[in-house]
């Protein structure tokens, strides 16, 4: 992971890092809506997921969601 100058890691970087989100509910429902990331991509449709706490499972890939296509679909928003 590249440093930016000052040498920490820029708050955009780590937007972009955990860019996806839990979605199920069925599973691990005290995760729904937390952000994570893909850590690797497997076989049949399953992937490595990691949070930003630190904990990993290994899931469907219907079980999260981009981040970004969570905020066009907000249903709180009226436009």
């Amino acid at each position: 992971m590249p440093p930016t100058h000052s040498g920490r890691m820029s708050e955009r970087f780590d937007l972009q890092e955990f860019a996806h989100v839990w979605w199920w509910r069925s599973k691990l429902p005290e995760r729904k809506g937390q952000l994570c990331r893909v850590v690797v991509r497997g076989r049949l449709g399953s992937v490595l997921v990691e949070f930003q706490d630190g904990w990993r499972v290994v899931t469907s890939r219907h079980a999260v969601r981009r981040a970004s296509d969570m905020v066009r679909q907000d249903p709180s928003d009226p436009g």
